[in-house]
């Protein structure tokens, strides 16, 4: 706990979880409320789930090509607030999915990123696995 740095990862990778499962959870009902039918609100909220996922492989590709996962855990933030709360205001259902897909897929950015600074976030190497069950 005296460790201030897996403290704001765990903050991060709360925070990202937080929107993102907002959307997953509430995308489908988002979408019916607009005039969707379920199936179609259940099939776009699918479609933002594998955007999250290319997300997370994306994020491992661009630190491979040498972006600082800092940048990457800025970027995913900055794109799923953003995108996350339009998810809730956009009043055209298709503006509503692109949305959602965006902001999962930027926010998707940041759980690999997160999970690729933890060891030098923790004082001592054998603290990585305690600090990671955040």
């Amino acid at each position: 706990m005296a460790a201030r740095r897996p403290l704001l990862l765990a903050a991060a990778f709360g925070a990202y979880k937080l929107v993102y499962v907002g959307i997953a959870a509430f995308m489908p009902a988002r979408l019916e409320s607009l005039g969707e039918v379920t199936g179609a609100a259940g099939m776009a909220a699918a479609v933002a789930a594998l955007a999250n996922v290319a997300g997370n492989f994306g994020s491992g590709a661009l630190m491979r090509r040498g972006v600082a996962p800092a940048t990457l855990i800025q970027a995913g933030a900055l794109g799923i607030a953003v995108l996350g709360a339009a998810v809730l205001v956009l009043p055209v259902p298709v503006l509503v999915v692109m949305a959602a897909i965006l902001a999962c897929l930027l926010g998707g950015l940041m759980p690999t990123a997160c999970f690729a600074l933890l060891p030098r976030a923790v004082p001592r190497l054998n603290l990585a696995a305690p600090a990671g069950a955040w």
